[in-house]
């Protein structure tokens, strides 16, 4: 399941509200079986990213760069958190394709065993 985005549900909650409800909505997709990706978007993340990120098992920040070797935009991932799962600590670059979806294109070569948090 896809909840895109959860900013028009929060907009009056207070922090405390906010982590309640959410906790409530991944222990209920958990005990379901329903594998979800939850997206923030901008403003909730700025107010609620810390709170959400103690409920969920794991978190991708996406974003752009301009890459100061080609001059070129380019999309980055940060994989903040994946419990139990070994992690790059740097960002890896991306590409969106059709039928392929989500591809890395960058950095999956240079990651060592150094480079893993878990």
């Amino acid at each position: 399941m896809v909840i895109d985005s959860l900013g028009g549900y929060t907009a009056k909650l207070t922090p405390y509200e906010f982590r309640n409800q959410f906790d409530l909505l991944v222990y209920e997709l958990k005990q379901r079986g329903i594998t979800s990706v939850i997206i923030l978007d901008s403003a909730t993340s700025k107010e609620f990213n810390e709170l959400a990120l103690f409920s969920v098992y794991g978190a991708i920040k996406l974003g752009r760069r301009e890459n100061p070797y080609t001059g070129r935009r380019e999309r980055i991932m940060d994989i903040v958190k994946m419990r139990s799962t070994r992690t790059p600590l740097q960002f890896l670059t991306y590409e969106i394709g059709g039928e392929e979806g989500i591809m890395i294109t960058e950095g999956k070569e240079e990651i060592s065993e150094d480079d893993f948090q878990v």
